[in-house]
């Protein structure tokens, strides 16, 4: 009977701790993918910039990526930069290849 009693209040003991350990778990997460997400925007935020002194003169699409670092880190920064119009390339004659030309635009 002791040691019902005794898992009991153990158990009673245990789950406030268990949820407070839980809830701090899941606050924990929440602020480190935050800071993930800051992090991996202020190097967007690099790379736009970066991009769009590269290309303030006109160059080939690929070659002013690999100025400004890995491919598939910069890559999509360049796609997003060219949808909102910030870089522009001549796609009515051909379609986006490494030796496209890519100039600074008007967007933004």
């Amino acid at each position: 009977m002791l040691a019902v009693v005794a898992t009991l209040v153990t158990a009673l003991l245990a789950f406030p701790t268990a949820y407070i350990i839980s809830r701090l778990s899941r606050e924990l997460s929440s602020l480190m993918m935050v800071g993930m997400m800051l992090t991996r925007l202020s190097r967007s935020m690099a790379s736009a910039d970066r991009l769009a002194e590269i290309f303030a003169r006109s160059g080939p699409l690929m070659e002013g990526v690999l100025t400004v670092g890995t491919p598939l880190v910069v890559l999509p920064v360049l796609y997003h930069l060219l949808w909102h119009g910030r870089l522009i390339a001549d796609l009515c004659s051909a379609t986006l290849a490494d030796d496209t030309q890519i100039a600074l635009g008007t967007g933004w």
